[in-house]
């Protein structure tokens, strides 16, 4: 069935899902970098460091992050939120989970509940059965509390590889330390969390892969929203370039297709580095039946096997509000605004100081 344009609202909503489909996965260009002009809006005029992996980024006091999701040498590291209120709290619910997982039934052993370790005064480590039929796989779980924060430490495996699984998983949750109101310039050497860090006193010089992404968005700006990435790997990528991701969506020649590329525009579109680390990005501005929306994407190509020279990716959209039901404290962004805060947070991110892990002739 043809698409007919101009579009009603359904096609409407169809095309902006499609355009971020098109763009919010692309690396980034070649073209002008950073052209020096520097547009003062209120939010490019106070922005504040955070601690994210092995990076530091600046971004505008008005984001608020949210969406955290870490993984380090295969653990996954959940954010508890709310987090106990205290100590007895957090004791009070660990207590609960271990009741659970011996009374869940399995139909192999018994029970799912294989054993528990204790490793540290304060930090435990329970091992059990995926599900109530598995046989193969086992879930490691480490609930952490301290200082007012809260974390899950999970990894799931098999039996071949439970020993390596029990010594990654104690290692890390044995390495985390709480640091609330992080502040980067005096972190710790590890991997920053939310709040936290994980450090390695260990002389291990085994590489440990470590993935971090957050997202965030600012309430007086609908419609605004940014994603950041940072993922370490023991592989080339060898994926298309942001570049060729974006020349091919713009060949998908079909109805909706020709309508966005005959709607878009290109502010930037090239080669740009960090920190010494080549890549792409894109600036892209596309009105079509009175709505604009404006992508900014960029990837800049990793080391493998090197902590502090991960893949990074980084992303903002904007939409503008379409309807009447936003707050008087709504505001909206103009082009040279929405590429000031850009390059601001382009230019914010930078490798942390005494952020490498382990032997540092391997990371």
């Amino acid at each position: 069935m043809k698409l007919k344009l101009p579009c009603n609202g359904i096609v409407k909503s169809l095309l902006a899902i499609s355009l971020l489909a098109m763009f919010s996965s692309c690396n980034s260009f070649e073209t002008p970098v950073h052209t020096g002009e520097k547009i003062m809006s209120e939010l490019t005029k106070t922005m504040r460091p955070i601690c994210l992996g092995r990076l530091t980024i600046e971004i505008p006091d008005a984001f608020v992050l949210e969406h955290w999701q870490y993984e380090v040498d295969y653990i996954k590291i959940n954010s508890v939120s709310p987090p106990s209120l205290n100590q007895k709290a957090f004791v009070a619910k660990v207590d609960q989970l271990e009741k659970k997982l011996k009374t869940s039934p399995h139909k192999a052993e018994g029970v799912r509940m294989k054993s528990k370790m204790q490793l540290t005064p304060e930090r435990v480590l329970f091992i059990y059965r995926d599900k109530e039929n598995e046989i193969n796989l086992y879930e490691l779980e480490s609930p952490i509390w301290q200082s007012n924060v809260e974390y899950q430490f999970k990894t799931t495996t098999t039996n071949k590889y439970l020993d390596s699984a029990i010594n990654r998983i104690t290692q890390i949750s044995k390495s985390f330390v709480a640091i609330p109101n992080l502040n980067p310039s005096n972190a710790p050497a590890g991997f920053c969390l939310e709040n936290g860090v994980l450090t390695d006193t260990s002389k291990s010089t085994e590489f440990r892969g470590e993935d971090i992404s957050v997202k965030g968005s600012i309430e007086n700006y609908p419609g605004l929203e940014f994603e950041f990435s940072a993922s370490s790997t023991n592989r080339k990528d060898e994926d298309p370039t942001l570049l060729d991701r974006i020349d091919q969506s713009f060949n998908f020649g079909d109805a909706i297709g020709i309508a966005i590329k005959n709607s878009s525009r290109f502010i930037r579109k090239g080669k740009r580095n960090l920190n010494g680390q080549s890549g792409e990005e894109f600036v892209l501005i596309n009105k079509l039946d009175g709505e604009i929306n404006m992508d900014a994407s960029a990837e800049f190509y990793g080391e493998p096997n090197v902590l502090n020279k991960p893949y990074t990716s980084l992303s903002i959209t904007y939409r503008t509000p379409t309807d009447s039901t936003q707050t008087p404290k709504s505001k909206t962004l103009t082009e040279k605004e929405f590429v000031a805060l850009w390059d601001s947070l382009l230019n914010g991110i930078r490798p942390r100081k005494n952020s490498l892990w382990g032997d540092t002739s391997k990371n």
